[in-house]
């Protein structure tokens, strides 16, 4: 089908992250011509509500309503202007026009023009909802919150011979705000609906696990002489999914022997290997214990379980408390003989020694287990011989800048700046009810550093995606020390990737969201040992450097290289190279893109390696040119089709002045600098850090509370009013 183009859009979305995707071999399907108009408003809906506000608001009555409007760059509703778009790439970035985008909804417009009669199949993405008229007949409504990636709707309608009308609305949440629309005839219709089919089976493959059978339960822990086994869960999806899938399972002791049975008590890997038609390796890899005939696990115990607050009746759980313990201690049984986790702490506390201090979380049973894994996982590959230490940091003749006590005037404050800090604190602490932690620190010097509400300088939570910043750091050495280039493919590293094509993954792809993985933790993160393998196993379904998605998975995908590199797990990797030289000995770390446990004082010693441009004391972790390379940058130089600026974990955040003009970033309008760097987080923890003021912010919290923008603008006001030069 020949498609000549003549457009209006209106579009409202509403999402966190923005998505694009570059054209395919035949780009003629995309609309890249538009006539848009908006913003409209779109008010935050109650949650709950059932109604669904202003995204079924006819913004169009005074030129004939949705269904009859033709719009054109002279079409004016009100004040609000139409404009014509002629798109370079294949996304309609609205916030590119309307600089005020949250809570707002706008429409798109154009017109195509088809040979015959005849049906078309559409293939949209939209950020966030989305509906689409054709020649005045709604023919699509999808009301999400989601970001821009192309495809995600696909729909069919019947295109008449000769000018055919088209009218999308999208509404915005907050964030980005953008649509994405391909129209083709059958013929070439069916052949994308084939591939994304495709794409889709190996999607849904990846999802897939393993289990135990011939038992009325899944069972990893069992006494000698077992045979568990291991089959797909879902035997006959995975047959669908991707055709016979054979598998051979080896057997592996605590040592690292192949053994044929399980005689002995210990610690087991299940190495589970198969092959695709296409000859794409199949890897998985479970964990499994041989209990000692001695171990008493029958005996009568009980937990003690915390009472868990309202709405439970205090007295009452009392009542019950012995009840619950034994409960509680049954459940935890069952997992430990039930569960892949519980067979890993079995074998952990089974075969630990004492160590003269209480354990810490580089000393758990699961950093133990992913010791043990990534062991093996080398010696399989013939690669054990073949990993390079990461070297400590290097000693400086002149020691940077430290967090330390000091004066206001050394810190470039003004004397009574800590007290109109700390008074904002007590203030949203009392108003929102909820606790946190605080550390200021300019030029090396503590400003303030206290806790508000009830808790203690110890306060340690989940500072969320703020650990994608914390890897970046840990990468940056991996960069400084030479191991790759950023525009290195990652099949150089980790087996089964290519070095070239289409799906070839590289560091900068997996750090700045650009790869086309989705999700955080998926799969099992950084505990599953071979999530290289599964990312693999669904790299058809990817396109980097195509699209920006915000997620995690790229981050623990660059986890799984570092542990090629240097043959060490990646919690230890974290401790030995960049917690423990700092200071910081007892991090829990969850996964690469979340899940760090920091206090205010741990976070804001990270924060001042930042400041020094990864220095910190008498240690030079990465050089100034290194460093360089960690922060954002214009990723539409690398890939045309992104036009974001993203760095490695790390964003601009200069936050905006009251009142100021909604996406400026004159000086004027921003309260810290222009080169003020950190990360957002679902946690609503806080780390900023002017790099030009040498200014580091941290607070510490495990939600936002109420009226949290409000607080956090009157926060950063009070420190930016403290500064001498602010």
């Amino acid at each position: 089908m020949q498609i000549r183009t003549t457009t209006f859009c209106i579009l409202a979305l509403w999402s966190l992250c923005i998505i694009t995707r570059a054209a395919p071999p035949k780009p003629e399907g995309y609309v890249r011509q538009w006539t848009v108009i908006g913003p409209f408003p779109n008010p935050e809906r109650a949650e709950g509500a059932k109604d669904r506000g202003a995204f079924d608001i006819d913004y169009l009555t005074s030129i004939g309503g949705e269904a009859k409007a033709k719009i054109g760059p002279e079409t004016a509703i009100g004040d609000i202007k139409a404009e014509s778009v002629r798109l370079d790439g294949t996304l309609l970035d609205f916030r590119a026009h309307y600089t005020d985008a949250d809570r707002k909804l706008a429409y798109a417009y154009t017109k195509l023009e088809s040979p015959s009669d005849q049906e078309a199949l559409f293939f949209l993405g939209s950020d966030d909802g989305v509906k689409v008229w054709l020649n005045g007949k709604l023919i699509h409504d999808n009301l999400v919150a989601r970001s821009c990636v192309a495809r995600r709707d696909r729909f069919k309608a019947k295109l008449r011979k000769g000018v055919n009308s088209i009218l999308a609305k999208v509404e915005n949440g907050v964030g980005d705000w953008a649509l994405i629309l391909e129209v083709y005839g059958k013929e070439q219709g069916q052949k994308i609906e084939a591939q994304i089919e495709l794409e889709e089976s190996k999607r849904k493959f990846q999802q897939q696990s393993l289990t135990v059978t011939d038992l009325t339960w899944p069972q990893y822990v069992f006494w000698p002489g077992a045979n568990p086994r291991i089959i797909w869960r879902d035997a006959d999806e995975v047959r669908e999914l991707v055709g016979d899938l054979p598998l051979t399972i080896h057997w592996y002791d605590s040592d690292l022997n192949e053994v044929k049975g399980l005689e002995k008590p210990g610690r087991y890997a299940a190495y589970v290997e198969g092959k695709m038609k296409d000859g794409t390796p199949v890897r998985r890899a479970m964990t499994f214990y041989i209990a000692p005939p001695d171990l008493d696990i029958w005996q009568n115990w009980s937990l003690d379980v915390p009472y868990l607050g309202k709405p439970m009746d205090s007295q009452a759980w009392q009542e019950r408390r012995q009840l619950v313990g034994e409960r509680a201690a049954g459940l935890y049984r069952d997992a430990l003989f039930c569960t892949e986790q519980g067979a890993i702490e079995l074998a952990g506390l089974c075969e630990a020694k004492p160590l003269g201090h209480s354990a810490t979380h580089t000393e758990s049973s699961q950093v133990v287990n992913d010791d043990f894994h990534l062991a093996l996982k080398l010696k399989l590959l013939g690669l054990t011989d073949k990993v390079r230490p990461l070297a400590p940091p290097k000693k400086l003749d002149k020691p940077a800048l430290v967090l330390h006590e000091g004066t206001p005037a050394e810190a470039g404050m003004n004397p009574d700046a800590k007290e109109k800090i700390d008074a904002v604190c007590r203030k949203w602490a009392e108003d929102s009810g909820e606790p946190f932690t605080v550390l200021v620190a300019r030029n090396g010097v503590i400003v303030t550093h206290e806790a508000f509400g009830q808790v203690g300088l110890d306060y340690r939570t989940d500072v969320a995606s703020i650990t994608k910043a914390v890897t970046g750091m840990l990468f940056g050495q991996f960069l400084e020390q030479g191991y790759v280039k950023l525009d290195n493919p990652i099949g150089r590293v980790v087996p089964g990737f290519p070095t070239k094509g289409e799906h070839m993954l590289t560091y900068r792809h997996l750090f700045t969201h650009t790869s086309g993985l989705e999700g955080h933790g998926e799969w099992g993160g950084i505990h599953d040992p071979w999530l290289d393998n599964i990312v693999l196993n669904g790299l058809e379904a990817l396109h980097p450097g195509q699209v920006h998605l915000y997620n995690g998975m790229g981050y623990d995908l660059a986890g799984k290289a570092m542990e090629y590199m240097t043959g060490k797990s990646i919690v230890r990797l974290f401790h030995d190279h960049l917690f423990r030289p700092l200071g910081i000995n007892d991090v829990r770390l969850d996964d690469l893109a979340f899940g760090t446990h920091l206090t205010a004082r741990e976070l804001g010693t990270l924060g001042q390696w930042l400041a020094n441009h990864g220095r910190y004391g008498d240690k030079q972790f990465i050089s100034e040119e290194t460093f360089e390379k960690l922060l954002p940058e214009d990723l539409s130089k690398y890939y045309p089709a992104v036009k974001v600026e993203w760095g490695i974990g790390l964003t601009w955040m200069p936050e905006q002045k009251p009142g100021a003009p909604p996406g400026s970033i004159d000086p004027k309008d921003l309260i810290f600098g222009q080169r003020t760097i950190g990360h957002a987080s679902a946690s609503a923890c806080i780390l900023r850090v002017d790099l030009d003021k040498d200014l580091v912010i941290v607070q510490i919290r495990k939600t936002a509370g109420e009226k949290y923008g409000e607080y956090a603008e009157k926060f950063f006001m009070a420190i930016a009013d403290g500064m001498v030069d602010g």
